[in-house]
């Protein structure tokens, strides 16, 4: 299980509550394309607590909240899933796919299929607070309560699992538009249905997933949800 930081220099935001500043800490596939675009926010570098791209006062260690999103790694692991073998290759029959196909027995690809705890490193879990992520994140009552106007976020730039925009493969490169001979990837709604399809018939499947992922089971049951 990978254990290094995933991270990025300027993944997290800080925004306030009132004379409460935040820091939200994406998880990728857990609305993170989303709320980093929707949180009214400034890009902060959690590894050298120094902002991304600004100048100002910095957020005092000692008392800097922090906002989480978590999401069930089950449904987590087919979006992330999804998002790598989307871009990773050209071609395959989905199809055919089975309880047997080794990439149910890799469980993690890339940072999109990291497991949750690993992007919880830097924080301090008695200051923060803990959202729990469904289809209707940008609706959660936390955001109303702490008077938080999210900003609007256009459905292409939401980065759903099941329209992702293709992608065409030539001469081991990748290009974002149809090119002379390239191949298109699979469209990603075609792997999303035939992996929750074989995740929905098969018991051995769902349960190495779990496995793989206990850790963020043990976090999701030790945290108490806004």
């Amino acid at each position: 299980m990978t254990t290094s930081n995933p991270l990025s220099d300027d993944d997290c935001k800080i925004f306030t509550v009132g004379s409460q500043q935040y820091c939200y800490i994406p998880i990728t596939k857990v609305a993170s394309t989303f709320l980093r675009r929707a949180l009214p926010s400034r890009s902060f570098n959690i590894h050298t607590w120094n902002w991304f791209d600004t100048q100002g006062e910095l957020p005092n260690p000692d008392t800097l909240r922090y906002l989480v999103v978590l999401r069930d790694p089950l449904q987590r692991w087919i979006s992330g899933a999804v998002e790598f073998w989307s871009r990773a290759q050209p071609t395959g029959d989905w199809n055919t796919l089975n309880e047997h196909d080794t990439l149910f027995q890799q469980i993690e690809f890339d940072v999109h299929t990291q497991p949750q705890c690993d992007f919880l490193q830097n924080i301090d879990p008695t200051r923060t607070t803990w959202l729990w992520c469904d289809n209707n994140i940008e609706n959660h009552p936390w955001f109303k309560l702490n008077g938080i106007q999210l900003n609007p976020v256009a459905e292409q730039d939401r980065n759903w699992g099941n329209s992702r925009p293709q992608i065409y493969f030539h001469n081991n490169q990748r290009f974002n538009q149809e090119t002379p001979g390239a191949v298109a990837s699979t469209p990603s709604a075609v792997i999303q249905r035939n992996l929750t399809g074989v995740l929905n018939s098969s018991d051995l499947c769902q349960e190495r997933i779990r496995a793989f992922y206990q850790q963020d089971y043990d976090l999701i049951d030790s945290v108490e949800f806004s």
